[in-house]
């Protein structure tokens, strides 16, 4: 924090934290638990994460719940993990439409990679003889197996 400007960096990532959903009363539970969003910045970092959960239709306050439980997405690229987690998703048959609860619940579903934790774990899944379409099925109700948790 100490290489922070107030007005050029705090502020501004402050307020669109408060755009998103993030009620001030969170904030410095928030920034203790990610304390680099401060360095952020809000254009180049931050709006691509939150632009890309609202074109799965997700609505602000949902964004804000995700991220104050897993605010390191802020720090993923879209081009790697969040986007490739959910593409293969929809791979294996999950609906758009199911994806948004998914990730509201589990939202570290989407820092999860797809090659050595994910796909590792379906195809083993498909291997027992669950097809594709019922596991799809089963993960909308039950996320969790795919988190171990």
């Amino acid at each position: 924090m100490l290489g922070c400007s107030v007005r050029k960096n705090i502020i501004p990532v402050l307020r669109y934290l408060e755009k998103i959903g993030i009620p001030r009363s969170k904030f410095g539970e928030f920034i203790k638990n990610y304390p680099q969003v401060l360095h952020a910045s809000v254009i180049v970092e931050l709006a691509p994460v939150v632009k890309f959960l609202r074109g799965l239709d997700m609505e602000k306050q949902d964004i804000g719940y995700v991220l104050q439980k897993y605010p390191e997405l802020l720090g993923f690229t879209l081009e790697g993990t969040i986007s490739t987690s959910v593409a293969y998703l929809f791979s294996i048959g999950l609906n758009p439409r199911d994806i948004v609860p998914m990730v509201t619940r589990y939202p570290y579903l989407l820092g999860m990679r797809v090659g050595t934790v994910i796909k590792p774990l379906i195809d083993y899944l498909v291997a027992l003889g669950l097809p594709k379409k019922i596991l799809a099925r089963m993960l909308e109700k039950r996320a969790y197996i795919l988190t171990g948790v």
